[in-house]
């Protein structure tokens, strides 16, 4: 029983490490457990209305650093179990009852790195695991924080480029966009599809502003393309036009590997309507 609990606990523990690792540094893992957090909570949400959409992606964000904290705490505890009470030291007045109690309050000592020190085991391998506990604590923390601050950077540049569209658009015809702005909304336009490779849990943020929203963003842009499906003689504005074109291929080809969305443009415009819940103002 106390080999099989270290065992579990290390597994758990390598599970949450595999989860930060692969959504900081191997984003768009289909397997993370962020990646299903989040497609799960927007299910919940959509089932919910309006207000549950707009909720889903941060919610989904913070749920998934407390199941990083979750399982860490829960591993450590499962590998301190065997050892407590009789391996472990307890401070004055703390009662050595042993058992979870003692090995969750030890697990979650050592992973916030409080170092109260009432509860100290003294199998000398064993001790030296509070530390290292402490250590990936401090960097799941520092991996959280990371995080939170990639993905309000990457929705800020997707907002930008939405407002621009659409103010340029109330403001002329689609086919009267200047081949600079054509070349522009093309390169920030990459510049979104990366982030949602990097940061796919920003899909899942629903703009509140309907100026704001991919699925607007998305319509825009298509409509240019349309409007300029013969560009007349101008070589460079042909090959901004295609550029445009091509950029918004590219979006929806991510869309369907990383979404599940149609992946043809027209299915990806359709879907994110769905998606935002036909709630434009």
């Amino acid at each position: 029983m106390s080999f099989a609990s270290v065992i579990a606990g290390a597994a758990l523990v390598l599970l949450a490490l595999r989860d930060v690792f692969h959504t900081l540094f191997h984003p768009g893992d289909h397997g993370a457990f962020s990646a299903k957090i989040c497609a799960g909570l927007w299910a919940v949400g959509s089932r919910a209305g309006r207000r549950g959409r707009l909720l889903a992606g941060p919610s989904a964000v913070a749920a998934t650093i407390v199941v990083w904290v979750a399982m860490l705490v829960v591993g450590f505890a499962l590998v301190y179990l065997p050892w407590l009470p009789g391996g472990a030291t307890y401070g004055h007045g703390v009662p050595s009852t042993g058992g979870v109690e003692d090995a969750l309050y030890l697990s979650s000592v050592a992973l916030a790195t409080l170092g109260l020190g009432d509860i100290v085991l003294t199998q000398p391998w064993v001790r030296l695991l509070t530390p290292l506990q402490g250590l990936l604590g401090f960097g799941v923390l520092t991996a959280a924080i990371g995080w939170v601050s990639q993905i309000y950077p990457a929705l800020a540049r997707r907002r930008s480029l939405a407002l621009e569209v659409d103010s340029a658009l109330r403001a002329a015809d689609p086919a009267e966009v200047t081949d600079e702005q054509l070349r522009g909304w093309s390169a920030s336009l990459s510049g979104v599809t990366v982030d949602l490779v990097q940061n796919s849990e920003t899909f899942y943020f629903l703009e509140s502003d309907p100026r704001l929203r991919l699925g607007r963003l998305v319509a825009g842009l298509d409509s240019v393309v349309e409007a300029l499906v013969d560009p007349g003689g101008d070589a460079r504005r042909r090959v901004a036009s295609r550029t445009l074109d091509e950029a918004l291929d590219q979006l929806a080809s991510v869309l369907a590997a990383q979404f599940g969305l149609p992946s043809d443009r027209r299915g990806v415009l359709a879907a994110l309507e769905v998606e935002a819940g036909h709630d434009h103002h």
